[in-house]
């Protein structure tokens, strides 16, 4: 998935779980992992067309 941070920025990486603060838990393909309490979701299929 990406998610399109209030600043501009983005970040490509999968959702792994939620944080007890409610935070989505995303791991990108470097295995580091980032809490985002803020921002626009956009799932992303792969390639084939099915869902990751």
């Amino acid at each position: 998935m990406r998610v399109e941070f209030p600043d501009g920025s983005t970040l490509e990486a999968t959702a792994v779980q939620l944080a007890p603060d409610g935070a989505l838990v995303l791991e990108d393909r470097n295995g580091q992992r980032t809490n985002v309490l803020a921002g626009d979701v956009h799932h992303v299929r792969r390639a084939d067309g099915k869902y990751a």
